[in-house]
């Protein structure tokens, strides 16, 4: 997990001007570090933050991980902006130089790990139920993000597929489980039994 310094609150998110989050997008655009449904965030942040928007303290952390994130993968920022506390140090060689290239962690055993848990859960997502042909037709997820303390443990991941991770975004798994009304993550041993179609998850989210 990042370790951020005490003064990135919201305040600091909201001291980026618009300019800021557009160039990011439009940077990670380019380069493609970042995920499209982390490019929605941010171009949502560079447009609501400045009018009100307050996002969770579990939103926060994201956006600052990826401000993080694209820092780290050669993301200049824009003139007046200082974003140097973001940078990661980087990594020394046995002659003391430093290491250019940033390194994230990634999920060990990563096809391994969707076949074992595609056969626990039968084949089928663990939010709506809905069933797939292949371990790769489901999205690998964290049920509680990287960005939020969440680790690369199989504890921690699950198969789903694509509109719940969409839905799901930055959510914890008991977040996500709390506001679809779905059983909490204690009582959960599998895929529900019944799937749930999507105009189920529609309703609850267009009501909120």
């Amino acid at each position: 997990m990042n370790n951020y310094p005490e003064s990135t609150t919201l305040a600091k998110l909201r001291s980026y001007p618009p300019e800021f989050y557009l160039e990011l997008a439009n940077w990670a655009l380019q380069h493609g570090p970042l995920t499209k449904a982390q490019r929605r965030t941010i171009k949502y942040a560079g447009n609501h933050l400045h009018h009100g928007w307050d996002p969770i303290p579990t939103k926060q952390k994201y956006l600052l991980h990826i401000i993080k994130k694209a820092v780290n993968g050669g993301f200049p920022g824009i003139k007046g902006v200082d974003i140097s506390e973001f940078v990661t140090d980087k990594p020394k060689l046995e002659d003391g130089n430093e290491k250019q290239k940033f390194y994230r962690e990634r999920i060990s055993h990563k096809t391994e790990i969707m076949q074992e848990l595609f056969k626990k859960q039968k084949g089928k997502c663990m939010y709506c139920g809905k069933e797939k042909h292949e371990p790769s037709d489901f999205d690998l997820d964290h049920k509680n993000p990287v960005a939020v303390g969440g680790t690369n443990d199989v504890s921690n991941l699950q198969l789903i597929c694509g509109s719940c991770n969409s839905r799901k975004h930055t959510m914890t798994d008991d977040e996500f489980r709390k506001k679809f009304k779905l059983p909490p993550s204690s009582e959960v041993t599998g895929p529900p039994k019944k799937i749930l179609l999507q105009s189920y998850f529609k309703k609850i989210s267009e009501a909120v």
